[in-house]
């Protein structure tokens, strides 16, 4: 026989799981506010102190904010893209230090994005994507320094995400970069690896601009290849630009 053994919810988390359940069919919007504590106790059938330990979960959580003052109470937070980014970017960061995945693990997993987003790119660009996707080329006769150089890669990458116009990816991508990009500010890069990148982020948003989404993931593939070979951070671990 096979029996799974299921963790059985506590009462704060039962509560938990029905106020979640409100906010998703929208019972519950953003900015509303909860019943009092004894309402919610009276409407639940518990105890004040097990309502105060549900309320607790909601705030770790972020699904609520409390307002203090006679007039305050728990409202129902609205959840922003930048608050998953941040809440994303964090969790890599912490995960890096403390081990949770490895590094080369986070690289894979960019890299899966990054080669299907840029073939979504190719096939959902706009005018006005393709005007800013260029805009984040870098020249190398530029006056950049090495980090400006990098950072209109990162905005090239951005860029790339946006024309996806799927909110999903972009927000995936922006946690990424927000991982990668401090890793960058002491990498040096030679006049010969500026004309390099260039060339290859000039031959992808060809790619893009033609709409071909093989190739677009053939170019990105290549570009991603070319910095985990050429650029170690911190050591030996490997990054791409």
């Amino acid at each position: 026989m096979n029996i799974k053994n299921r963790k059985l919810l506590t009462l704060p988390e039962q509560i938990v799981e029905q106020i979640k359940e409100s906010i998703v069919t929208e019972n519950l919007k953003k900015g509303d506010k909860l019943p009092s504590e004894q309402e919610l106790a009276n409407l639940f059938q518990v105890s004040r102190p097990t309502i105060r330990d549900a309320i607790k979960l909601l705030s770790a959580s972020k699904l609520i904010y409390t307002k203090p003052g006679a007039k305050g109470g728990h409202y129902i937070t609205e959840i922003s893209p930048q608050s998953f980014i941040d809440d994303f970017s964090n969790y890599i960061s912490l995960s890096l230090v403390l081990k949770g995945f490895s590094f080369d693990e986070l690289i894979e997993y960019r890299r899966i994005i990054e080669i299907k987003t840029c073939a979504l790119a190719a096939l959902r660009r706009t005018k006005e994507d393709l005007i800013e996707i260029k805009k984040m080329v870098p020249n190398p006769g530029d006056p950049l320094s090495d980090f400006e150089y990098f950072e209109c890669d990162f905005q090239f990458h951005r860029a790339i995400a946006k024309a996806t116009h799927n909110s999903l990816i972009i927000i995936t991508m922006e946690a990424i970069i927000n991982v990668l990009k401090p890793m960058f500010q002491f990498v040096s890069g030679t006049k010969a690896l500026k004309e390099e990148l260039s060339n290859e982020l000039n031959e992808i948003y060809r790619v893009i601009e033609q709409g071909d989404p093989d190739l677009a993931e053939e170019k990105m593939n290549d570009h991603l290849s070319h910095f985990e070979k050429d650029f170690s951070v911190k050591g030996n671990r490997k990054v791409s630009s």
